[in-house]
C-alpha cells in the first residue's frame, strides 16, 4: 500500500451496502483482506491517472496548416446572428494547399457545437459545464473537411446537451425557424438548420441520436442524412449515447449532401462504432457522381425500382394528418419517375420509439455522468472530468439543466435502480426491429415515411412549466428514432409546405399575413430509409425527386384531376409526358401539375405538354417593376460620351468563361450540355456523360483561355471576363490570372444554365452562391460589380438588385440587353424611379458563338471582316461627333482554337494601329458614363 493511500476498512464497509440492500461481511478478516485488495486497486488506478494521457497523432491539430482565425461569439439578434444560429464564428482553411482540386474546394461548412475543434470553446449547448470546455484535438470529420478543401466557418448552436428536439433550450439562446421566427427550427442540430437554410453556410455537419439531423432539416427545408451506423466516425465528438450517435450532412441540395458525406465517411480506426462492412475512406462510394442509377432510362430514372410506403408510420400518435397526406402524395410521384410504389407493413415500427427510448435513457444516463465505458475508442477525458466534477450537483448547476435533461437523468437513475433488466431486453428488441426493417427492404429499394410528425410549432415561453416545455417536442421524432436504434441510413427531403392551423397562429403571424397578403407556410419533409451501407440508393431516389419537382411551389393532392384534357389525352399521363418532353427537348417547360388558379389565366395544357402563352403567370413579369419597353432611346442625336483622351470609339473585349459551369452529370445535372459545340445541333445526353462535349469545354480552360489572355496582355489591353462562378471554382488559377492581369471579372451567374423559367427562390440562391463563389476565388475577395446572364428570367434584374442591396454590395451595371451602342439608365427594379440601374448593352452581333449557329461565320476571316466592319462603322461615327462603344464577344473554347484564333489576333492588331481607340473594361466604361451622365429620376408631369 502506498503512503497516503486513503482506503480503510471503513471504506470497504461503506461500499458493501451499495452492492445490495443489507449486504455485510460475516467476519473481520474478510474486511481486512478486501481492504488490502482495494488499496492495491487504488494504487493501480492512481498510477494510471498520473500517467501522461495518450492522444492519437491523427487528432492533434496542425495549426500552421489549418490556423484558427477570426474567432468571435456573435450575440443572438445581432446583424451577425439574426436567428441565433451561431454559437461562434471563425475561419479554418488549408493555408498550405498546392492545388484546388478538393471535393469541397471553397465550400463553407458549419459544425454543430458538439464536434471538437482544437482551441475553440465547445458548449454542447449548456452553461452547466464549468469552466467551459475547450478541446485540444480536432474531430476526425474536421480534418477530413479541411483536407478536402472545405472552409469551416464556425460552430452552430445546439440544444442543451443535445437533449431537445425543439430549438429554445441552448445556452446561446433560442434558434429561430428561418421561415417563421418565433417557431422551432427543430433540434438538436438547430443552428445548423437555420444557418444553411439562410445561406450563412453552404452545408453543415450535424449529429443525430434520435432525429437531430433529420428533424431540423425537415423543419428548415433542407436535405439531411443520418448515415448507416458507424459510417461517419464520431471520434472527438461529445457523445450522448454510444450506440445511437451519428454524424451526417445537412445541405440545401441532394448533391451537396452527397458530396459532404463522401468526404467525411469511412472508418478512422479510432471509433469502434464502425462495424463489419464499414468502408475505409478510400473505399467510400462516390455518392455525388452516382446520383443516377446505372442503366437509368431518360424520363424514368427509377424504372424497375420499388418504393415501400411504411403503413405504420402514418398511424403514429400526434401525426398531423395533413403531413401524412402530403408525404403520401410526394411518394406517389415516384411513379412518374418510373418506380413502383406500394404499401408495406412493419408492425414493430409502432413499438420502435419506446424501445429506442429505453435503451437510450439507460445508457445515455451513464454517459452524462462521465461513466461511459466498454468501447475501444478515443476517450475525451478532459470533457469527462468536467462532467464528473459537476456531481454531486449544486443547486445553481441543477437549475441550468433543461427539463429534458433532468427527465432523462431521473429516468436513467430510476431504471437502473428499479428496472435494470429493461435495458438488456430493449437491446434485444432493437435487433428484432432491425431485422424486421431488413425484411421489408429485401423487397423494396427504399421505405418512405414522414420525417417529422408536425410542422414547426412555436417556442415554449420561459415561464412555462417543465411539462409544457417537454410537450413542445413530444412525438415529433417518432418516425426518426427507430432508425437510430436499427442503424439503417435515413434521408429527409423537403417535399412541400403547409400552413399552421389558424388556431395556432401567433398575433405577430396574423399581422404579418395581413400586411404581406401571403399565407405563412412551413416546410414538410419526407424520409427515405435504405439498406445498411446503401446511401447511394437513397441519394438516387432523392435526386430524382428533387430534380423533377419544385418542393416549394408544388401541391400534390388531386392536381392531376384539375384540368380539361384535349385531343384525347389520357388523364393521368400529362405529368409523365411533360417530364419526358423536358428531359428530351433540353428546355424548361411549364408543365406537370403546379397550376394555381390565382396566378394562371387558364389551365388547359395542349397535347405536347407545353402550355399556351396564356398559362404564363403574369405576376412574374409585373412584380419585377421593369420599365416599359423603350423604342426611342437617345433618338437621332445620342449624347457624346466624351471618352477619355478624346477617343473616337471605346472597345470592350469580353471573354465568356463558362468552362465547368455547364450542364454535366459532374455538376449534378440530369443531362449533358448541348449548346455551342463543334458538331452542330444536338440533344443533350440523358443520364450519361458526354465525353466529347466535356472535353470541348475543357479545351477552353486548358488552352484557349491562356492563348487569349496572352494576346491581350501582349497589347496591354484590359478586358472583361464574363465568368461563371462554378467555372472559376473549377480552375481558380484562371480567376487569379484575370485579376492579377488587371482584367475585370463580371458575373455570368453561378452556373451556365438556362434561368428563363427558374423559380425566383432558386434563382436568388444561385445569385447568392455566385457572390460567395467570387469572393472565394478572387485573390482579393472582390465581388463583381457587373452582371450578365445570357438566359435571364423576367425576374433577374430585380433579384440581382435585391441581393446586392441586402448584402451591401455595389451593383454598377447589368448587361442583359442588346438595345443600344451606348449605356443607358432604367429605374431600379427594386426601389423604383428614385434610383437608377445602369444597363451596359452586350452583343449577339460581334460574337464568336455564331461559328456554331446558322447563318454564322463560315471561316475565321469572316469573323474578322464582320468585327472590322462593326469597328469601322463606329469609328467613323466617332469621327463625326457621335462616339459609341463596341463589344467584341469571345469564348475561350471557340475563338481560342488555333484555326479561329487568327481572326481575333488580326482584329486586335488592326485596332491597335488606329488613333483614338479606348480599349477598356465594361467597369471602366460604366464608371465613366456614370460620371458623365449620372442618373436623373424622371419628373412627373
Amino acid at each position: 500500500m502506498s503512503e497516503g493511500n486513503p482506503v480503510t476498512e471503513e471504506t470497504v464497509l461503506a461500499l458493501a451496502p451499495k452492492i445490495g440492500h443489507g449486504v455485510k461481511f460475516n467476519n473481520s478478516q474478510d474486511v481486512k483482506d478486501y481492504t488490502a485488495i482495494l488499496a492495491a486497486f487504488h494504487d493501480s488506478a492512481m498510477s494510471i491517472l498520473e500517467m501522461d494521457d495518450y492522444t492519437p497523432p491523427a487528432l492533434l491539430p496542425n495549426f500552421e496548416r489549418f490556423p484558427r482565425e477570426n474567432i468571435s461569439f456573435p450575440t443572438k439578434g445581432s446583424p451577425e446572428n439574426p436567428l441565433g444560429g451561431w454559437a461562434c464564428k471563425f475561419t479554418i482553411e488549408d493555408k498550405k494547399k498546392t492545388s484546388r482540386t478538393g471535393l469541397l474546394e471553397g465550400r463553407t461548412v458549419v459544425l454543430k457545437d458538439c464536434f471538437s475543434v482544437a482551441g475553440v470553446p465547445c458548449t454542447i449547448g449548456t452553461d452547466a459545464i464549468s469552466p467551459p470546455w475547450v478541446p485540444f484535438v480536432d474531430a476526425t470529420i474536421v480534418t477530413r473537411v479541411l483536407e478536402a478543401g472545405g472552409v469551416i466557418c464556425g460552430k452552430a448552436s445546439t440544444e442543451s446537451m443535445c437533449q431537445s428536439a425543439s430549438s429554445f433550450t441552448s445556452c446561446t439562446g433560442p434558434v429561430e425557424n428561418p421561415y417563421a421566427p418565433g417557431r422551432t427550427a427543430g433540434g438538436s442540430s438547430s443552428g445548423c438548420g437555420a444557418l444553411v437554410a439562410t445561406h450563412e453556410a453552404d452545408m453543415a455537419i450535424g449529429a443525430d441520436q434520435g432525429g437531430s439531423i433529420r428533424m431540423p432539416s425537415a423543419m428548415c427545408g433542407l436535405v439531411g442524412v443520418k448515415p448507416t451506423f458507424g459510417l461517419v466516425p464520431y471520434t472527438a465528438t461529445a457523445s450522448n449515447e454510444w450506440q445511437h450517435d451519428y454524424a451526417g450532412p445537412m445541405a440545401r441540395t441532394v448533391r451537396d449532401a452527397a458530396l459532404l458525406l463522401q468526404v467525411i465517411a469511412g472508418a478512422d480506426g479510432l471509433d469502434d462504432r464502425a462495424p463489419a462492412g464499414c468502408p475505409l475512406p478510400g473505399e467510400v462510394p462516390a455518392y455525388s457522381e452516382k446520383l443516377l442509377p446505372e442503366g437509368a432510362v431518360a424520363g424514368s430514372p427509377l424504372k424497375e425500382k420499388k418504393v415501400g410506403i411504411l403503413t405504420e408510420a402514418f398511424e403514429m400518435p400526434v401525426l398531423d394528418p395533413r403531413v401524412g397526406e402530403k408525404v403520401r402524395g410526394a411518394a406517389a410521384l415516384f411513379e412518374s419517375l418510373g418506380a413502383v410504389v406500394e404499401e408495406v407493413s412493419v408492425p414493430l415500427h409502432k413499438i420502435a420509439p419506446t424501445v429506442w427510448m429505453i435503451a437510450n435513457r439507460y445508457a445515455g444516463g451513464k454517459t452524462r455522468l462521465g461513466q461511459a465505458c466498454g468501447h475501444r475508442q478515443y476517450y475525451q477525458n478532459d470533457l469527462y472530468n468536467l462532467c464528473v466534477r459537476m456531481f454531486p450537483l449544486k443547486q445553481e448547476v441543477w437549475e441550468r439543466f433543461i427539463p429534458a435533461t433532468i427527465n432523462a437523468q431521473l429516468n436513467a437513475l430510476y431504471g437502473w435502480e428499479k428496472l435494470s433488466g429493461a435495458y438488456g431486453k430493449a437491446m434485444n428488441k432493437l435487433l428484432e426491429i432491425s431485422h424486421a426493417y431488413d425484411a421489408a427492404l429485401s423487397k423494396y429499394d427504399v421505405l418512405v415515411l414522414p420525417t417529422v410528425a408536425f410542422i414547426a410549432n412555436t417556442h415554449a415561453a420561459p415561464t412555462d412549466t417543465a411539462l409544457q416545455k417537454i410537450q413542445k417536442s413530444v412525438g415529433q421524432g417518432l418516425n426518426c428514432c427507430p432508425f437510430n436504434g436499427s442503424g439503417h441510413p435515413a434521408l429527409t427531403l423537403p417535399i412541400g409546405t403547409l400552413p399552421p392551423p389558424a388556431s395556432e397562429l401567433t398575433e405577430a403571424e396574423i399581422q404579418m399575413q395581413k400586411e404581406s397578403g401571403k399565407e405563412l407556410k412551413l416546410p414538410v419533409g419526407m424520409q427515405l430509409v435504405g439498406k445498411w451501407w446503401d446511401e447511394t440508393t437513397l441519394f438516387q431516389f432523392a435526386a430524382a425527386w428533387e430534380g423533377a419537382f419544385d418542393w416549394k411551389s408544388r401541391e400534390f393532392k388531386g392536381l392531376l384531376d384539375r384540368y380539361d384534357w384535349v385531343h384525347g389525352a389520357i388523364k393521368g399521363r400529362f405529368l409523365e409526358l411533360s417530364l419526358h418532353l423536358r428531359s428530351h427537348l433540353h428546355t424548361e417547360l411549364i408543365s406537370s401539375s403546379v397550376y394555381d388558379s390565382n396566378l394562371y389565366s387558364h389551365s388547359t395544357p395542349i397535347i405536347s405538354g407545353i402550355c399556351y402563352p396564356l398559362d404564363m403567370p403574369t405576376s412574374a413579369v409585373d412584380l419585377t417593376n421593369y420599365a416599359p419597353r423603350d423604342f426611342r432611346g437617345y433618338g437621332r442625336n445620342p449624347p457624346n460620351p466624351n471618352w477619355p483622351n478624346g477617343a473616337k470609339v471605346a472597345v470592350n473585349f469580353v471573354i465568356n468563361y463558362e468552362e465547368g459551369g455547364e450542364n454535366t452529370l459532374d455538376n449534378g445535372d440530369a443531362q449533358a450540355e448541348a449548346m455551342l459545340q463543334e458538331v452542330g445541333p444536338k440533344i443533350g445526353l440523358q443520364g450519361e456523360r458526354d465525353i466529347p462535349m466535356e472535353t470541348q469545354f475543357e479545351y477552353g480552360s486548358r488552352r484557349g483561355m491562356w492563348r487569349l489572355l496572352n494576346l491581350f496582355e501582349k497589347h496591354n489591353m484590359n478586358i472583361t471576363i464574363y465568368a461563371v462562378g462554378k467555372a472559376y471554382e473549377q480552375q481558380p488559377e484562371i480567376a487569379a490570372a484575370c485579376e492579377q492581369g488587371g482584367h475585370e471579372t463580371a458575373s455570368h451567374c453561378y452556373r451556365w444554365i438556362d434561368y428563363t423559367l427558374m423559380d425566383a427562390e432558386t434563382e436568388e440562391k444561385h445569385i447568392r452562391q455566385a457572390v460567395e463563389s467570387f469572393k472565394k476565388t478572387s485573390p482579393s475577395g472582390k465581388v463583381p460589380v457587373g452582371w450578365y446572364y445570357g438566359r435571364p428570367s423576367p425576374r433577374s434584374r430585380a433579384l440581382i438588385s435585391k441581393v446586392y442591396r441586402e448584402l451591401g454590395l455595389e451593383l454598377l451595371y447589368q448587361a442583359d440587353t442588346y438595345a443600344d451602342d451606348l449605356p443607358y439608365w432604367i429605374p431600379d427594379p427594386i426601389v423604383g424611379a428614385s434610383e437608377g440601374l445602369l444597363m451596359m448593352p452586350y452583343t449577339y452581333d460581334v460574337n464568336d458563338f455564331k461559328f456554331f449557329v446558322a447563318p454564322g461565320f463560315g471561316s475565321s476571316m469572316a469573323y474578322f471582316e464582320h468585327a472590322k466592319g462593326a469597328f469601322d462603322t463606329l469609328y467613323e461615327e466617332g469621327e463625326n461627333g457621335q462616339p459609341g462603344y463596341l463589344t467584341v464577344a469571345l469564348h475561350a473554347r471557340v475563338i481560342g482554337r488555333p484555326g479561329r484564333f487568327p481572326a481575333i489576333k488580326q482584329f486586335v492588331e488592326y485596332i491597335s494601329q488606329k488613333e483614338g481607340v479606348w480599349v477598356a473594361t465594361r467597369e471602366q466604361i460604366a464608371r465613366h458614363w456614370k460620371e458623365q451622365y449620372p442618373y436623373q429620376a424622371p419628373t412627373s408631369a
